[in-house]
């Protein structure tokens, strides 16, 4: 993402702005990147990227239960099968921009 002499360039900063966004906002000023920590949202991108070093499914998991009501059982039967061994700290870079996307067309919003 940076170049050898350590300056980031727009590209670069542009795609881990995407990436980090459901966490972090990223303003660039020159040499120097700003990353500012959002509110926490609940959505499951920023809950997988807050639990990082745990596995992805088990994140997963977790925000389908406690936003759509699903159990445990239900909830593991929808995380896909990529998401299963990994931690999100070994997800490909287009993974996490799916993950991102992907709360754009879903409500992970708490259910009662």
């Amino acid at each position: 993402m940076f170049t050898a002499a350590g300056a980031a360039d727009a590209a670069s900063i542009a795609e881990a702005a995407e990436i980090l966004a459901p966490v972090y906002e990223l303003t660039a000023r020159g040499t120097h990147v700003d990353a500012v920590r959002r509110a926490p949202s609940g959505t499951l991108a920023r809950t997988l990227m807050d639990r990082a070093h745990g596995k992805a499914a088990n994140a997963w998991r977790d925000v389908l239960m406690r936003t759509r009501g699903l159990t445990k059982r239900e909830a593991r039967a929808e995380v896909p099968a990529w998401a299963r061994d990994v931690t999100v700290l070994e997800l490909p870079a287009h993974r996490l921009k799916a993950l991102a996307a992907d709360d754009a067309q879903h409500d992970f919003t708490v259910v009662r």
